[in-house]
């Protein structure tokens, strides 16, 4: 398995792999599950209503057209996005989650929902399911799922979703989300860039640092923060206008796993050192055409999750 790890030289999470045993349901991930995301994720309020409200739309749009809803939750972790369909009115539920601790979770939450008999869990990466380990042994018209990370489709979402399309889902099935933007800015912070930088102290003791310590920026890598972490306005200050970088159009059933876009070129809009950028993703939540475009680069529409903002300072 992984495990996240902090690297003490950049002070960055870090993916370490670990001879340990999790084929078990009962394998003990107690401390693992404690540090992990899923409670950020459970108590993230405006991307859990915003799930609700797309998943309730779109079993009600196949159930207007005369079709029973097939939800497949692709990572469902403790299950919530699969009970949220099964309240929405689904007929049947797919859920699939390669963590054995986790499907035993998910299962006890599905559980005490009283939804055992519309959700199946299946122990597997999706990637691994064929149709005949859904619901049924059928189709799904609906696909909901929440692989990404701060990169957006940093855990392999373009490769999940364009499986899913090609072995697990109906052609005309809604994806939720059903689309996703990253946009981009130019950044000037002198107080971000002196992170990167041991400069020269002047105090009761006078500390010169030899010119060739002075860059100690670790590997050769991006260092990211998030903009809300930066508490002083003034240092941090965008000199461009919000660029769109590529949109990844995951309801399309020929979605390709290697999607690219053209470069970007950005223009300052006004004078400053460019130390960086700020980058950002934004996803459109109401997964069916016709939807409202995903959230401007500047806020976020009704219908739309955003990603929060984080600082990349190039070294």
């Amino acid at each position: 398995m992984f495990r996240g790890t902090v690297n003490p030289t950049t002070g960055r999470l870090e993916w370490a792999l670990q001879d340990r045993d999790v084929s078990s349901e009962d394998s003990d991930l107690s401390p693992e599950l404690a540090r992990s995301q899923y409670g950020d994720m459970l108590h993230d309020h405006q991307r859990n209503r915003l799930y609700r409200l797309a998943l309730e739309r779109a079993v009600g749009r196949m159930q207007s057209s005369g079709r029973e809803a097939h939800v497949l939750d692709i990572g469902t972790g403790t299950g919530l996005l699969a009970v949220m369909a099964a309240r929405a009115g689904a007929s049947r539920v797919t859920a699939c989650e390669v963590l054995r601790p986790m499907v035993k979770i998910a299962r006890q939450v599905i559980a005490e929902n009283g939804y055992s008999d519309v959700i199946t869990v299946v122990p597997k990466r999706s990637t691994e399911m064929e149709v005949g380990h859904m619901a049924g042994g059928q189709r799904a018209n609906i696909l909901v799922s929440e692989v990404f990370d701060t990169e957006l489709i940093g855990e392999g979402a373009l490769v999940t979703f364009a499986h899913a399309h090609k072995h697990l889902l109906e052609r005309d099935c809604i994806v939720i989300p059903s689309s996703a933007t990253i946009f981009v800015q130019l950044m000037h912070s002198e107080f971000l860039w002196c992170s990167h930088k041991l400069e020269p102290k002047k105090s009761p003791v006078d500390l010169r640092v030899p010119s060739s310590w002075q860059k100690c920026p670790g590997p050769p890598s991006l260092w990211d923060l998030h903009v809300e972490e930066v508490k002083v306005p003034e240092q941090l200050k965008t000199i461009s206008q919000p660029a769109e970088m590529v949109t990844f159009p995951f309801h399309d059933p020929d979605l390709s796993p290697d999607h690219s876009a053209p470069p970007v070129v950005l223009q300052a809009s006004e004078g400053g050192l460019c130390h960086g950028l700020v980058v950002w993703w934004t996803a459109d939540m109401e997964g069916m055409e016709g939807s409202l475009a995903a959230g401007s680069a500047s806020a976020t529409r009704a219908n739309s999750y955003q990603k929060r903002r984080r600082c990349e300072c190039g070294l």
